[in-house]
């Protein structure tokens, strides 16, 4: 990961360079030693994470944020405590007292590490999503699933499934009338199921475009989507963007 320093304090910058140096996995691109220089610096380096402190002249840490196009990933450090509120609604990662240890230093970049590579993976798994809605053929996509049970097969017309959700090592199948356990994986049938008909909102469910009715929220982060029938299913926030795009919502 790489990083930028923000501080006009020499020994603020000296000491956390003695930190970041005992770190194998981050590249330190630089120091800006005031708020102006900042606001250069970090378009033109682009670094993953900026240390950045607060009260600096010309140019607090909250105003250059203010002054960015794109902000990175913000580790705010300060000797103040009553930024505490700005730096987190301006979505910092995490927010350092002065003076503070090396640990709990390693602990917010631990926390940026995690941050960045989530939304690496989110990215990665949108555009995976967006290319199979662009390269598939209808030809290519399931129209029935036979599903044995009890001695019998039983042939589901997939025009008929409301939803899909992980069981176990199993699926369940529900139509508007019927339920069915199926030996499939949720990967399978979210390659074999045609997506102009079908979304995975979740990694356990699998939904009917046609069968949404309404969506709201249920948690900070997650929502709850609601089928026809009475059926319900949770959307990830990492599938939000393709559900909305999907739907033409907002």
């Amino acid at each position: 990961m790489k990083i930028l320093i923000v501080d006009d304090e020499d020994d603020a910058r000296e000491l956390l360079k003695h930190h970041l140096s005992k770190l194998d996995r981050v590249e330190l691109l630089g120091e800006a030693k005031d708020g102006k220089e900042a606001i250069t610096m970090i378009p033109k380096l682009q670094p993953d994470l900026v240390i950045l402190d607060i009260e600096m002249p010309e140019f607090n840490g909250i105003e250059v944020l203010k002054r960015l196009k794109n902000v990175p990933y913000i580790i705010f450090v300060t000797a103040f405590n009553e930024y505490a509120i700005q730096a987190f609604e301006v979505h910092a990662v995490d927010y350092l007292l002065k003076p503070f240890t090396e640990e709990r230093l390693f602990d917010a970049i631990y926390k940026a590490e995690k941050q960045v590579l989530a939304d690496v993976l989110n990215k990665s798994l949108y555009l995976d999503l967006l290319n199979s809605l662009l390269n598939h053929s209808e030809a290519s996509y399931i129209h029935r699933l036979s599903v044995k049970s009890n001695h019998k097969t039983h042939f589901i017309d997939v025009s008929t499934i409301v939803m899909i959700e992980a069981a176990d090592q199993y699926v369940s199948i529900q139509t508007a009338s019927d339920k069915h356990l199926a030996r499939l994986s949720m990967d399978y049938l979210e390659k074999a199921l045609d997506p102009a008909l079908f979304i995975r909102t979740h990694r356990s469910y699998i939904i009917g475009i046609n069968a949404v009715r309404s969506v709201e929220q249920y948690e900070p982060k997650n929502l709850l989507i609601h089928l026809e029938g009475g059926f319900k299913a949770k959307l990830s926030q990492s599938r939000k963007i393709l559900f909305e795009r999907k739907l033409k919502l907002g």
